[in-house]
C-alpha cells in the first residue's frame, strides 16, 4: 500500500485557524513584497482585521496611489480584492454601480 500525501495550500474558512492563517498571509507578503509597494505594506500591517481591509488617505491622489499598490500587491499573490466602497466615487472601480457605495 502506497500512502499519498497531501498540501492544503489554501485557507479553509470555518477552521479554527482559520483567521489566523488569513491575516498571517497577508503580512507575510507585506513582508515579502513590501519593498516593491511601501504603502499597501504598512496598510496590511496596521490596517487589516481578518479578511477585511479599512484604511483611508488624506487626498484623492494619495487615495488613489494607495488603491494601486494595493491591487498590484494582492493580485502579485493571486488575490483579488472585492467589495469596495468608497467616499469619493472616483476611487471605485468603473464596473461597479457607484450609487450603491455611497449610500
Amino acid at each position: 500500500m502506497i500512502a499519498k500525501i497531501s498540501r492544503l495550500t489554501t485557507v479553509t474558512y470555518g477552521t479554527k485557524s482559520a483567521p489566523y492563517l488569513a491575516t498571517r498571509s497577508l503580512k507575510q507578503l507585506a513582508i515579502d513584497d513590501g519593498d516593491k509597494y511601501q504603502l499597501a505594506a504598512e496598510v496590511i500591517m496596521s490596517d487589516v482585521y481578518m479578511d477585511d481591509l479599512l484604511t483611508g488617505a488624506d487626498d484623492l491622489e494619495s487615495g488613489r496611489k494607495l488603491q494601486e499598490q494595493q491591487v498590484s500587491l494582492l493580485r502579485g499573490a493571486g488575490m483579488e480584492l472585492h467589495k469596495w466602497s468608497a467616499s469619493n466615487p472616483l476611487l471605485l472601480p468603473d464596473s461597479m454601480c457607484q450609487d450603491k457605495y455611497l449610500s
